[in-house]
């Protein structure tokens, strides 16, 4: 995967796309840690002040399912190093495991209980002086 430019866009989103990086479903190189480059590509191509939008499942622990794709626990974007140096959570929602539309919740709340869901972050870039 190549780097991404710097601070180039005021919006971005990546829709159900990060938990297949690095896991050579799509013909991509075997990168174990693919999702955190790509995270970091994210918010390096933000520019500050700039809105990310991303997306991805949610479940009680992080997961890697085979080639396939991973989960998420709800708060492990919060503890990759490029979003809590340079970005503030700005809202979050998610489907619970019924299907149901939760808008506007705790990241931290129900949505850490949930088996097998969908987080949608909004986040902001907030410092743009810190490395990615």
């Amino acid at each position: 995967m190549r780097d991404a430019g710097e601070e180039i866009t005021d919006s971005l989103s990546c829709l159900h796309a990060i938990e297949h990086f690095g896991l050579g479903r799509y013909g991509d190189p075997i990168d174990v840690t693919g999702h955190e480059r790509g995270i970091s590509n994210l918010v390096r191509m933000l520019k500050n002040n700039g809105i990310l939008y991303i997306s991805f499942p949610i479940g009680r622990t992080d997961q890697v399912h085979f080639n396939a794709h991973r989960v998420f626990h709800a708060t492990s974007v919060l503890n990759h190093d490029s979003i809590k140096l340079n970005m503030t959570l700005e809202r979050f929602d998610y489907v619970d495991d019924l299907g149901n539309l939760k808008l506007r919740e705790p990241v931290d709340g129900d949505a850490t209980k949930v088996r097998y869901g969908c987080g949608i972050y909004t986040f902001r870039k907030t410092n743009s002086q810190a490395p990615a």
